[in-house]
């Protein structure tokens, strides 16, 4: 188990198989129900895949839906689960492209933080 201080003050538990949010930004993929995914990590260039929409979501934690319009870009996050934790605020994380990445914590979103934004009360 990995426990992750976050922005808001909360921790987030990592362990294997937690699902997360990776912040990227979307384009238009080949096929309408894709969207190119890319992560820029600080320092480390940057990571891209395809990923099938119903992975994608906007920074608000709503689908993607039919966005982003061709030809432009829009901000958004991409489904993930841990596979292990790394030492240093690190997490290796399977994301729906197939490939495994490293990414650093501190970027990371909890999908339970940003889905009971909209579970109504």
């Amino acid at each position: 188990m990995y426990r992750v201080g976050l922005k808001t003050g909360a921790e987030l538990v990592m362990e294997k198989g937690t699902v997360i949010f990776v912040p990227c930004t979307f384009k238009r993929g080949g096929f309408p129900s894709e969207r190119v995914f890319v992560i820029r990590p600080r320092g480390q260039g940057e990571y891209s895949g395809v990923a099938d929409v119903g992975y994608c979501y906007r920074q608000d934690g709503k689908p993607l839906g039919d966005e982003p319009p061709e030809g432009q870009e829009i901000q958004g996050l991409v489904v993930g689960i841990v596979v292990s934790a790394l030492k240093d605020d690190t997490i290796r994380a399977h994301l729906p492209d197939g490939e495994v990445y490293d990414l650093e914590t501190s970027n990371l979103v909890p999908v339970r933080e940003v889905m009971a934004r909209h579970v109504p009360v």
